[in-house]
């Protein structure tokens, strides 16, 4: 798959955004070997912790090793093609955001109306076109009203309880945890969405850092290539540095330990611990089904609780991962 460069996408999507929003149970504790989704309204049993195992960031600075990735500037001329069988709905956007329907597929075709950021139950009428500015889908409302939609704010609609029930989800979360614990950039490369790319969270209210090229994934667990992740709680200071660095040592923390896994479950005391800061699957994702892999605090240290959160978008029926995104203790 031939991939835009961040620069260029960024900016695509700025314009994107400019153009088409219109402002205004009893679980089972498993050890990372095991994936079990546990559903919403079940409460974990205790787990098993083995906090000495868990790897310090020294220990995996001395274990990687390896090239820094240079960025090249390749233009997208492919696009994942859109399930016309498929029901759809929005995402990617704010929760005061509106996204424009248009009589035409382009930026500046007709606004027709405008859809909320949790819209659901868009049917396509069979009718997609290509453009420079990305894919548009033609899609059908349920008064019979149809209208264009960029595809970049569009994912297919999975319901919760097909989700949670799928086996393909299972065997996206063991190859996930197999990736990181196993250091295979190839492996978590194939694993992304084709629709949406990768979006990876250090905290939920920081920005993500949006991965657009495959070399980067490939080679992501040995790259020193530095990224912004934003701001440190607190202190409010930049949080700079490499995936290996800031991200990789904290995916270790929970997949390499014992945890659980729950679907579309984001809850204190179940899913996640206790924390003044949010934990909330964010609204620009509400249509976006989740695994939450969570790794509670041992007993005497009651704020080291880890969560990560999977955001999983189907394309033509298959899972693949969208969203990464990071729970723990905050001030």
């Amino acid at each position: 798959m031939r991939i835009k460069s961040v620069a260029v996408l960024v900016l695509l999507s700025a314009l994107l955004l400019a153009c088409n929003r219109a402002v205004g149970t009893n679980p089972v504790v498993i050890t990372p070997a095991v994936n079990t989704l546990i559903a919403a309204g079940t409460k974990p049993a205790p787990l098993e912790l083995q906090p000495e195992n868990t790897p310090t960031v020294d220990e995996m600075e001395a274990a990687l090793s390896g090239t820094e990735i240079t960025e090249t500037v390749v233009p997208d001329e492919t696009h994942a093609p859109l399930n016309k069988e498929a029901l759809y709905a929005v995402i990617q956007l704010a929760e005061t955001d509106l996204l424009n329907v248009r009589a035409e597929p382009g930026l500046f075709s007709h606004v027709l109306f405008t859809l909320p950021p949790q819209q659901r139950d868009l049917k396509p009428t069979g009718q997609e076109q290509v453009t420079d500015e990305g894919s548009w889908l033609e899609v059908e409302m349920s008064d019979g009203t149809t209208g264009w939609v960029s595809a970049q704010f569009l994912t297919e609609q999975v319901e919760p309880s097909i989700f949670c029930q799928d086996p393909q989800v299972n065997a996206l979360i063991e190859r996930l945890i197999a990736s990181v614990k196993e250091r295979d950039g190839e492996a978590l490369a194939a694993m992304v969405s084709p629709m949406h790319g990768f979006m990876l969270y250090h905290n939920v209210w920081n920005p993500p850092v949006s991965f657009t090229q495959l070399e980067d994934l490939q080679k992501i667990y040995f790259s020193t290539t530095e990224y912004d992740w934003g701001i440190q709680e607190g202190s409010g200071l930049e949080l700079k540095g490499s995936f290996k660095e800031l991200v990789y040592p904290k995916l270790l923390d929970v997949l390499a330990q014992s945890h659980t896994i729950h679907c579309n479950v984001l809850e204190q005391g179940i899913s996640a611990g206790g924390t003044s800061g949010i934990v909330a699957w964010p609204v620009e994702y509400h249509n976006l089904n989740f695994v939450a892999l969570y790794r509670a605090a041992p007993a005497s240290q009651e704020l080291n609780w880890r969560t990560w959160v999977v955001g999983i978008e189907y394309v033509n029926g298959v899972p693949f991962i969208a969203v990464l995104m990071q729970f723990y203790w905050e001030i």
